[in-house]
C-alpha cells in the first residue's frame, strides 16, 4: 500500500509540475506576442534610459457617487528623466498654482537607496527626501508600460489565467509576480495590447497612502500611439486606488532613447549622511514633541501624521480623528498615559472624511469604540479590512446621538458642510466647546449658524487650527 501511494504521489507531483511548466510556457508564449505587438523583445531590452513629460492630475480620493471640482493645486506639469540600470529618477514637478502665487519647481532626486529633492522655496538647496520615494519608484518604474511586460514574462511563476468581462469586452488576463509583487495583467482580447495592471500594495511610509495599508491598485494603460523609437506607448496612464481614482497621467513628450548626463542623478555624500541620519523612516513618523495639555481638558498634538488632539471625558481620553497610520494612534496613548494621571484613551470620534485616519486600525485591533458620521464611516471601512480588520468597532451617527461619562457629555451632531457631507460636530456643553474639522471659515460660519438653531452656547471652538480658540460671536 505504501509503495502504491508513494507511486501515486510522485505521479501527481510530475502532472502539477507539468502543468505548471505548461502554463508558465504559455504565458511567455502570450506575452511574447503582445512584446513583438509593442515594438518587439530587442526594443523593450534596448531602453536603458527615457525622458517623459507629461500633465499630472490628482484625484481626491472619495466614497461618494458623485464628481467632485478639483482645486487647480490638482495639476502639475513633470519631466521624468529615468535610468533603469542604476536605478535612477529625476522627477521635476511644476504645480499649476491659483492667483499671484509665485512659480513653485520642486526636483526630487531619487538614486539606489537614497532620496533627495530641492525646491524653489528652500534656500538651502538640495534636502534629503522621505524614503516613501524608495518605495515609489519601485512601483513607477515596474509598472512603467515599456517595462512591465519583459518583467512578466521574466516571472518564475507567469500563467495564464482565465478570460474575465468588463464593460461587455473580454480581457486576456496573465498572472504574475513582477518585482516582489504579485500582479494581473489584463489585455485586449482580438488584438492583445496591455490594458491594466492591477495589484496590492501597501505604501506604509507616504503620509497620503499609509492609511489604506496593503490597498488594490490598478494601472489603466490607453490611447497607444508609435513612438519615435518604434515602440508603443499610451498617451494616458492611470491609477485608481482602493477602488477610486488617484491620479491621472497625460504625456505630452516620450522618449524612449534618451542620453541623459549621468550629473542629473547626482546625490552628494553630506545628503546621503543626513538621509540616512532623519530620512530612513515613515514620513509620519515623527516625535510629539509639540503636544501640549490645553486648560487640562484637551490634548493637542500638533504634529503631521498624528491625530488632531483628544479630549478627556471622565477619566479618559477620546481622540479626535486618529492619525495617519496605527503608529500614531498608539504613540499618542503613550503619550497621554505618561503626560496625565494615567489616562488613557478610550475610543476616537472622526469627525470628517479625511485621508488622515489609518489610525483607527489599532483603536479596531484594540476593540475600542469608533463613532464616525455616515461618509466618514464609508471612508474608515477600507482602512480596516484592508488589514483583515473588522469594522464593527465603527458606530455611525446617522442622527444627533450623545456619549455620556459621569458628568461629563459629547454632543454628536450630523451635518453636510459643502464638499463634505456626512460630517460631524462635536458638542461639550460642560465646557461651551464646539468641534469639527478641518476649520475652514465657510464651516465656521455654517457650525456657528447650527449651534445658534440648536441653542448650544458656544465659547471656545476646535478644530485642526488649534483645540480652544475663542469662537465668533453668535
Amino acid at each position: 500500500m505504501k509503495t502504491l501511494m508513494r507511486a501515486l504521489t510522485l505521479s501527481l507531483l510530475v502532472l502539477i509540475t507539468g502543468s505548471a511548466s505548461g502554463q508558465r510556457e504559455r504565458a511567455r508564449a502570450f506575452l511574447d506576442s503582445t512584446i513583438e505587438r509593442m515594438g518587439g523583445a530587442a526594443k523593450l531590452a534596448a531602453v536603458k534610459q527615457a525622458r517623459f513629460e507629461y500633465m499630472t492630475q490628482w484625484m481626491r480620493t472619495s466614497f461618494e457617487n458623485r464628481p467632485f471640482g478639483d482645486a487647480v493645486g490638482s495639476y502639475e506639469i513633470d519631466v521624468d528623466l529615468r535610468d533603469y540600470t542604476t536605478p535612477a529618477w529625476r522627477n521635476t514637478r511644476r504645480p499649476i498654482r491659483q492667483g499671484s502665487a509665485p512659480p513653485l519647481e520642486i526636483v526630487n532626486v531619487i538614486r539606489d537607496t537614497v532620496a533627495s529633492f530641492k525646491a524653489t522655496t528652500v534656500a538651502a538647496g538640495w534636502q534629503p527626501l522621505s524614503a516613501a520615494y524608495l518605495d515609489e519608484r519601485t512601483e513607477v518604474f515596474t509598472f512603467s508600460p515599456e517595462r512591465v511586460l519583459p518583467l512578466a514574462r521574466e516571472a518564475g511563476d507567469a500563467a495564464m489565467i482565465a478570460d474575465t468581462i468588463v464593460g461587455g469586452a473580454t480581457y486576456r488576463r496573465v498572472r504574475a509576480t513582477i518585482s516582489g509583487i504579485p500582479t494581473t495583467l489584463l489585455f485586449t482580447g482580438s488584438e492583445p495590447l496591455l490594458t491594466a495592471a492591477v495589484y496590492r500594495a501597501e505604501q506604509a511610509k507616504d503620509f497620503g497612502l499609509a492609511p489604506w495599508g496593503p490597498m488594490l491598485v490598478e494601472v489603466w494603460y490607453s490611447r497607444w500611439a508609435r513612438t519615435a523609437s518604434g515602440i508603443l506607448f499610451p498617451a494616458n496612464i492611470d491609477v485608481a486606488r482602493v477602488g477610486r481614482p488617484y491620479k491621472r497621467l497625460q504625456m505630452m513628450a516620450v522618449d524612449l532613447a534618451a542620453k541623459i548626463a549621468a550629473d542629473s542623478f547626482a546625490v552628494a555624500d553630506s545628503t546621503r549622511a543626513a538621509f540616512a541620519r532623519t530620512q530612513n523612516r515613515a514620513m509620519h513618523d515623527l516625535p510629539l514633541d509639540s503636544a501640549r495639555l490645553v486648560e487640562s481638558r484637551f490634548a493637542e498634538f500638533r504634529t503631521n501624521g498624528a491625530p488632531v488632539g483628544a479630549i478627556r471625558l471622565g477619566s479618559a481620553w477620546w481622540l479626535l480623528e486618529t492619525g495617519t497610520a496605527p503608529m500614531n494612534a498608539e504613540r499618542v496613548d503613550r503619550w497621554l498615559r505618561d503626560h496625565t494621571d494615567g489616562g488613557r484613551v478610550a475610543g476616537a470620534i472622526v469627525t470628517s472624511a479625511s485621508t488622515n485616519n489609518g489610525g483607527v486600525a489599532w483603536l479596531a485591533k484594540n476593540q475600542l469604540p469608533i463613532r464616525a458620521g455616515a461618509a466618514t464611516a464609508t471612508h474608515l471601512t477600507p482602512m480596516l479590512t484592508n488589514r483583515g480588520l473588522s469594522s464593527k468597532s465603527i458606530t455611525v451617527a446617522r442622527k444627533r446621538e450623545t456619549i455620556a461619562v459621569g458628568a461629563d457629555t459629547a454632543i454628536l451632531e450630523p451635518i453636510d458642510f459643502p464638499d463634505a457631507p456626512g460630517s460631524l460636530l462635536v458638542y461639550v456643553p460642560r465646557e461651551r466647546w464646539l468641534y469639527f474639522t478641518p476649520g475652514s471659515p465657510l464651516q465656521t460660519e455654517i457650525a456657528m449658524r447650527r449651534a445658534k438653531a440648536l441653542g448650544w452656547r458656544v465659547e471656545k471652538l476646535g478644530s485642526a487650527r488649534g483645540l480652544a480658540q475663542p469662537a465668533p460671536a453668535q
